[in-house]
């Protein structure tokens, strides 16, 4: 398993001089959008003199929105992680370079993993099992089968199976290929226990 994709929030106690911080990156030569207030995707037209609602910028590949308020959302991708505390590898790797260019000098902070994203291959199923597979999940898992099961005459998405659990937030959903994505989970050991007990109890009773 590997994690692909992160949205983290970064908070700092204090506010953040948005017009101040706009101007100091465009003159490093970033490609920094003023958006206005209450819209993300509604430009300010003359930064110097309306009001901005929040900035968005790209640094270092990583998408970065800053609001007046403190908070930061960073996400992007996670290609070069190698290791097992995925957490401290996103504050190292991801956010840390993030703040060193937003703010020349160091910034109290707290960190909030919004979502991990994730991909991973399932050997035990393949196209002559999968819809056996699918009938022996739903025994302990919340189960929303594909189409071609539940309704055969309607089109669309017909091998994509959702997996999830009660007590954990964030889902598996897989097809006959045995390809699967990880989506929406708070945190990698969650991911990890989530994957990991779906695998155990395929291995019991498979």
């Amino acid at each position: 398993m590997r994690p692909t994709m992160f949205v983290v929030m970064v908070e700092m106690p204090n506010k953040t001089d948005l017009r101040k911080l706009y101007f100091k990156l465009v003159s490093q030569g970033y490609a920094v959008k003023a958006l206005a207030p209450g819209s993300l995707g509604q430009c300010v037209v003359n930064p110097l003199e309306w009001v901005i609602g929040s900035i968005e910028t790209k640094v270092l590949g990583t998408s970065v929105l800053v609001f007046p308020n403190g908070k930061i959302k960073v996400s992007g991708g996670s290609a070069g992680y190698d290791s097992e505390e995925y957490e401290k590898w996103l504050e190292t790797e991801k956010v840390l370079p993030v703040l060193r260019v937003l703010f020349p000098e160091p910034v109290e902070y707290s960190l909030k993993i919004s979502l991990i994203n994730g991909s991973h291959t399932l050997s035990e199923i393949n196209m002559l099992n999968f819809f056996d597979i699918c009938n022996l999940l739903e025994e302990k898992f919340i189960v929303s089968k594909p189409s071609m099961l539940v309704n055969p005459g309607k089109r669309g998405r017909i091998c994509s199976v959702s997996v999830k659990t009660e007590k954990i937030k964030g889902s598996l959903r897989f097809d006959h290929s045995g390809k699967l994505q990880l989506f929406g989970f708070k945190s990698y050991s969650d991911m990890k226990m989530m994957l990991g007990m779906m695998e155990t109890y395929l291995k019991k009773v498979y």
